[in-house]
């Protein structure tokens, strides 16, 4: 029997311990008795037998009650009958139960309003995690207890479900743009979900992870600053487990990030619907979020380098990923392409490598050209060249093959131009045989497509042929494409997990794709993401069968094309194989940027360099002889910014580049404007150059706009018809300006000092081993550095040049580094020399010592860098080269930051 409780006052306050908020219910619906004086039940006279009506005898008739009908009982809470004149107790009153079948011991002893019998006496509102109430007689969920919450919004189970515990970051550690965080694993944990705050914009960004994973790469982050992460868990249930103590990170992106046009040249893989793995020329990306979300990475390119296939696993495998290229050079990623360590095989014969594996032991193993496959059980640390029953010129194509049986076999392709072998491995790589394929006449040329759809049905590609098994490779057949020629370079083979859909792609931008397993295929050309002469990738989204393929174009478009058509994945330049960047400047930080092409394109962005696009044309003349844009230079405001270039283009913009003005047209036609610079509030520049009587040099005016010839016999006293300008460079504040000049077997760099005509020039010869093509007057010091060809660095101080050694860089004698810029923006200690072939340098103690950084690749494929433009925070800037290049920087240029792997 549930003990009754009278509450003075008509409203009850009950707080959540879910939400911490007072919660109020009408104590009045609820009848609670209030105990009597002395404890008796209100309302009985003193001295009167419980039970008894008042004035009556007890164990007399009812003086009320005569005959049959209805009377008032003596038991409590009952409604009575008249029996033989005396009134017998035959129901209850509202509100009552009589719940121990004592009707006429006790009457109606239980309330219908109590918790114990809410309605009736045999519903009681208890357990399930709930704080109940009896409202009108039916249980109802008051609140729930600590921790639960009623999801089904059925009172049968009360708080059924379990809200997950604080869960807290257990490491958190910064590579390039993105994060990784770790945590410890939640029981029956559905999805992690991961928020932080942009350090720039503010913006909050939500991410889930699947509920089997205790860590994450999240990104990208739009800046540097402080970054608040915080990690919470979603149960089966569907509810939001609370956040843990948040990170607080201060955030410093590393390296230089590649948002070039035509980053993304090589291959695509895919390991869920949501997430992929772009490989290109010295760079990844991860996309998350069906493609939604970038996150990029670095290929630590020490040699120059392509990508031709990569890995990425499940299991304990999971997010592991290698790369085979040129060069000998492999890399292996273990955080899905954050961050990659260069894995160089130690072979000089193993140069081009065209397949890589990783296969369910771990084992990776990579192939290519002069009868080279090599295997590694420490991913990559190690290299192990492998002994085959057969020897071929070249082993193009590898795939690996797992059965829902649970066999798995290894495929390599190879061939000695007329004559071809599979390879096939059962156990894993351990042991191989060989099978060998007929070719038909002409044989293969440049072939490293491989597809395996089961043991016995696959695809090989190569120029202007594909092949077709269904035994293994027992036999096999050119497949008869529609267009396809012989020159047409075969790029990837890929089939979705169902075997059915299938893609053929070329390097000519033309695709062939099968729905039923490559009984049938069509031919069709890719969207305008990918065209003519384009390098792509693609990669079936996996875990479904008939899913649709991810497609990855370059050709400076950057586009991934899935069947809903094709998106971009940033723009930072328009056009295919953009025009060649020749020089940037920026003011306000790095938040307003300009960029020049050589063909008189200017392209801006603003708050950060992610996207460069194009602003205006400036007129470079004639179309039969169009000017060639050679330099770009601005005042620290942006209010005036000059561009110099051939056949006498000299021309100034007072609106941040958005129009343009001739500053002279008096220039002979044949001037060709080669070095450019203005001091920091734009009132004196200088240019520099050559024309058909010999070296050139204009000083130049903000008010008014004026060019002033300086007559080169104010610097040279002898002829000057065999000396060529190289380099101008001008100090930030006082009135220091330096010139490169060469001759046949000399260098004479010329400083002069003062204003107009009473300026003074100072001559220094240095060795003409190398061409001069960058000078630069550090803020704060009379000093002038010197760079150029064949790692050239000199410090020139009162006259005396000194020669800097420069430390090795890898895979080079440093003959083939060529300085383009040296850069002391802000102070004399922190200093950056660019190399057109990738290579950017760095001091922070005044030219002391270098340290380096490899931001592109070099080679065949080489991108070459032209100007560098760095903020006063000495942290953040851009780098612009040939083809669009375009990488920027928030770190100083540090390739991987402390602290990471």
């Amino acid at each position: 029997m549930t003990t009754s409780i009278r509450y003075a006052a008509a409203l009850l306050l009950l707080t959540s311990p879910l939400t911490g908020c007072l919660t109020t219910f009408d104590a009045d619906s609820v009848e609670l008795q209030e105990p009597g004086p002395e404890g008796e039940p209100e309302g009985q006279p003193e001295g009167q037998p419980e039970g008894q009506p008042e004035g009556q005898p007890e164990g007399e008739p009812d003086a009320a009650c005569e005959g049959a009908g209805e009377c008032d009982p003596s038991q409590p809470e009952t409604v009575g009958t008249c029996v033989d004149d005396v009134c017998e107790p035959s129901g209850c009153s509202d509100g009552f139960l009589d719940c121990n079948e004592e009707l006429k011991l006790d009457g109606c002893e239980a309330r219908a309003s109590d918790l114990a019998t809410c309605g009736d006496c045999a519903t009681a509102c208890q357990g399930g995690n709930a704080i109940w109430a009896c409202k009108d007689e039916v249980c109802t969920i008051l609140n729930c207890e600590q921790g639960f919450v009623d999801v089904n919004a059925d009172v049968g189970d009360g708080c059924e479900s379990k809200i997950p515990e604080p869960i807290s970051i257990k490491e958190l550690q910064v590579a390039n743009h993105a994060v990784q965080l770790s945590w410890e694993p939640v029981e029956d944990a559905l999805a992690y979900v991961v928020t932080w705050t942009q350090p720039v914009s503010g913006e909050l960004v939500e991410r889930s992870i699947p509920g089997d994973r205790t860590d994450a790469v999240v990104g990208p982050i739009d800046g540097e600053g402080e970054v608040i992460f915080e990690l919470q868990v979603l149960s089966h249930a569907g509810l939001l487990g609370p956040a843990g103590e948040p990170s607080v990170f201060a955030f410093a992106p590393a390296g230089w990030y590649n948002r070039s046009p035509g980053s993304f040249q090589v291959d695509a893989r895919a390991r869920s619907n949501d997430d992929s793995l772009l490989i290109g020329f010295g760079y990844s990306a991860h996309l998350t979020e069906g493609g939604r979300t970038l996150i990029p990475g670095r290929i630590p390119t020490l040699s120059s380098h392509i990508a031709f296939d990569i890995r990425h696993e499940d299991g304990p495998l999971d997010r592991t990923a290698l790369i085979a290229g040129f060069g000998a050079s492999t890399h292996v990623s273990r955080n899905g392409g954050l961050t990659w360590a260069s894995r160089p095989i130690p072979d000089s014969e193993a140069f081009f490598m065209s397949g890589a594996m990783i296969l369910r032991n771990g084992r990776m193993v990579i192939n290519g050209r002069n009868n080279r496959i090599f295997a590694s059980d420490d991913f990559g640390v190690t290299w192990a060249r492998q002994t085959t029953p057969v020897e071929m010129s070249t082993w193009s194509g590898s795939d690996y093959v797992e059965l829902d049986n649970g066999q798995a076999r290894a495929f390599i392709f190879g061939d000695n131009g007329q004559q071809a072998a599979v390879l096939l491995s059962d156990d894993d790589g351990e042991s191989w045989r060989a099978q060998s394929v007929s070719l038909p006449s002409g044989g293969v040329q440049d072939g490293f497509a491989l597809e395996m759809i089961d043991f016995d049905r696959g695809y090989f590609g190569a120029r202007g042929l594909v092949l077709e098994t269904r035994d293994g490779w027992l036999t096999a057949s050119p497949l008869p494409l529609l267009g396809l020629g012989p020159d047409m370079e075969i790029l990837r083979i890929r089939f979705d997990p169902s075997g059915q859909l299938g893609v053929i792609l070329s390097a000519q931008g033309v695709v062939w794709t099968t729905a039923n397993g490559g009984l049938r295929w069509e031919r069709n050309t890719l969207p305008p993401a990918a065209e003519e002469e384009s390098w792509v990738g693609a990669s079936p989204l996996p875990f479904a069968p008939g899913t649709p393929f991810l497609l990855m174009s370059s050709k400076g478009q950057r586009q991934l094309w899935r069947p809903e058509g094709p998106r971009r994945i940033f723009e930072p330049l328009t056009g295919n194989f953009p025009d060649d960047l020749v020089g940037v400047v920026a003011f306000d930080g790095l938040r307003s940027i300009r960029a020049i092409s050589a063909q008189g394109k200017v392209f801006a962005s603003t708050l950060t360099p992610d996207k460069l696009s194009l602003l205006s044309q400036i007129d470079v003349g004639e179309i039969t002889q169009p000017s060639t844009l050679n330099a770009i230079r601005s005042n620290l405001d942006g209010s005036f910014i000059v561009v110099v270039g051939s056949n006498r283009l000299v021309q100034f913009s007072r609106d941040g580049g958005l129009t343009w003005n001739l500053l002279s047209t008096t220039l002979d036609r044949s001037a060709n404007i080669v070095a450019l610079d203005l001091n920091g509030g734009g009132s004196v520049g200088f240019a520099a150059g050559n024309n058909a009587n010999g070296p050139i040099l204009f000083e130049i005016t903000n008010i008014p706009p004026r060019l002033t010839e300086i007559p080169f016999s104010d610097l040279e006293r002898t002829t000057t018809t065999d000396i060529e300008v190289t380099a101008v460079a001008v100090h930030p504040r006082i009135p220091i300006v330096a010139l490169a000049t060469q001759r046949s077997t000399t260098s004479v760099i010329y400083v002069g000092t003062g204003i107009g005509t009473n300026r003074t020039w100072r001559a220094t010869e240095i060795p003409r081993n190398s061409t001069v093509r960058a000078l630069a007057v550090p803020n704060g010091e009379s000093v002038v550095w010197i760079a150029g060809d064949n790692a050239t660095l000199f410090r020139l101080v009162d006259g005396q040049a000194t020669r800097i050694v420069l430390p090795r860089l890898p895979d080079t004698d440093n003959q083939d580094v060529d300085f383009v810029k040296v850069a002391f923006p802000n102070n004399a200690n922190r200093g950056w020399l660019l190399d057109e072939g990738g290579w950017i340098l760095t001091t922070s103690n005044a030219g002391q010592d270098w340290t380096f950084d490899r931001a592109t690749s070099k080679g065949e494929f080489t991108f070459p860098l032209t100007d560098i433009h760095i903020a006063p925070d000495d942290r953040s800037g851009l780098a612009v080269g040939r083809r669009g290049t375009a990488l920027w920087t928030v770190n100083g240029g540090v390739a991987v930051p402390p602290g990471f792997p």
